[in-house]
């Protein structure tokens, strides 16, 4: 009797638990080849720096126009924030082909007038970026998920995910290389 009570109870709760799952809508993380998808390029993200007055940007604002190099980092990452000043003369000598976003992406960095008071204080005491700093938006770290930052993904004119980076493959020679439309051999950072 107690064993049929349990195969009764067991069986109720795997049926709840796969319609539950049916029920959400899993995102599929995106990986080298892949196309972003249309919804993708229209999310509206958050601008912390107020580039060019623009509240929001959509990854669509540069879609079939530049290059695109999504730079995940977080306030607490040491390396991220010492990279700044490479990523922002990369995106000032690159304009017309290149994209640079900094996008926040740490669940520690949840309060965005946290973040945004963190860039204040860095523009005070370096340079104003001419890269658009984004704050998380789950939906779309979703898509592009990372363990270890900083974290960096090249997204070409056609939209399709070309590399997935660590710090030390974003030089000239691998963005001019990504513009002549050259195959890139880079190590895939999988962590």
């Amino acid at each position: 009797m107690q064993k049929t009570l349990l195969i009764i109870v067991l069986a109720a709760l795997c049926l709840n638990f796969r319609a539950t799952a049916q029920g959400q809508n899993i995102i599929k993380p995106l990986v080298i080849g892949d196309t972003i998808p249309n919804g993708i390029w229209k999310i509206p993200l958050q601008v912390i720096n107020e580039r060019l007055g623009k509240k929001t940007i959509t990854l669509n604002d540069y879609h079939n126009k530049k290059l695109i190099i999504l730079d995940f980092w977080a306030t607490w990452c040491g390396t991220c924030i010492a990279k700044f000043p490479h990523i922002d003369s990369l995106n000032r000598a690159y304009q017309n082909q290149v994209q640079f976003i900094l996008v926040n992406t740490s669940n520690r960095d949840s309060d965005k007038q946290k973040v945004r008071a963190f860039i204040g204080r860095y523009i005070a005491n370096h340079q104003a970026l001419s890269v658009p700093i984004i704050h998380q938006k789950k939906s779309f770290n979703s898509y592009f998920p990372c363990h270890v930052l900083p974290h960096y993904v090249w997204v070409g004119v056609d939209g399709r995910i070309k590399a997935i980076t660590e710090w030390t493959e974003v030089n000239k020679q691998n963005i001019e290389s990504l513009i002549a439309d050259l195959p890139l051999n880079l190590p895939v950072k999988d962590w």
